[in-house]
């Protein structure tokens, strides 16, 4: 098997063919140390992190050897989910399965920079009216959950080699997302 036979587009679809969907983006790199700091809780630190960066990026590399991007992305198993950053393959799935205006794409970034914006243009695509100021205010001034703060804290940052090796890793990933949305998603 070289590809799913199916994915969670294709259940989504079938489930309820006029599902609006909605993708929120955040810069590959700074998701997977974030998620690695989150699953990982007792031994999280910046060696483990580089040595497991290190083995995936190899796993990949070799898997990719003798199958497609998308085998190795869905079939390989992952100790950091490296391959969840390579968001174009994920894309493209839901835009074989749901028409363009089905589909919402956002980044991290700008939702949280301008959170009522990013919140009127989601009530929009979704067809329903915007809620009451108050409303809006209570919605967009939450508290964010799981942020990771404290415990970034107390693991520290990524090594820049760490982040240099997870750039170029991402990057040619990150120039087909640019191919497929456009530079507003260009993490490079």
């Amino acid at each position: 098997m070289t590809t799913p036979p199916f994915t969670n587009a294709n259940i989504i679809y079938n489930l309820n063919p006029h599902a609006k969907i909605i993708i929120i983006l955040r810069n590959p790199i700074s998701r997977l140390y974030s998620d690695y700091i989150y699953f990982n809780k007792r031994i999280a630190n910046a060696a483990d992190f580089h040595s497991r960066v290190m083995s995936m990026i190899g796993s990949l590399t070799s898997c990719l050897k003798i199958h497609s991007l998308c085998y190795c992305a869905y079939f390989l198993d992952y100790t950091v989910k490296i391959q969840i950053g390579i968001y174009h393959i994920y894309i493209e799935d839901f835009m074989r399965v749901f028409p363009k205006d089905q589909i919402k794409i956002l980044k991290l970034e700008a939702f949280s920079k301008n959170k009522h914006k990013a919140m009127a243009d989601i009530f929009s695509f979704l067809g329903t009216r915007l809620p009451s100021t108050s409303l809006m205010e209570k919605i967009a001034g939450r508290t964010e959950a799981n942020t990771n703060f404290k415990r970034k804290a107390e693991v520290g940052e990524m090594w820049p080699q760490t982040y240099k090796l997870l750039y170029k890793f991402y990057k040619p990933f990150n120039d087909q997302l640019v191919k497929l949305l456009g530079n507003r998603f260009n993490y490079n």
